[in-house]
């Protein structure tokens, strides 16, 4: 593999995961905000999760402290 497609494969290894994290965190219920693209939200009765990506954190907030582990768990 020649040198510029090894960068070039690096370059696209955080589209893919991010992806990949997308489609995994939509089947579990979560809904991809319309006006920023890496947050995520889950509400379900009273029940409200916020998640957020930025760069190499995952940021999660709630109402319910068991909705954060069991979040946890899930990833």
């Amino acid at each position: 593999m020649s040198l510029k497609k090894f960068l070039y494969g690096l370059k696209q290894v955080s589209r893919l995961w991010f992806a990949k994290f997308s489609t995994s965190i939509e089947v579990a219920g979560f809904a991809l905000s319309k006006a920023d693209y890496s947050l995520f939200t889950y509400q379900r009765g009273k029940f409200f999760v916020a998640l957020l990506i930025y760069i190499d954190d995952i940021f999660i907030t709630d109402n319910d402290s068991t909705t954060i582990s069991t979040l946890k768990k899930f990833l």
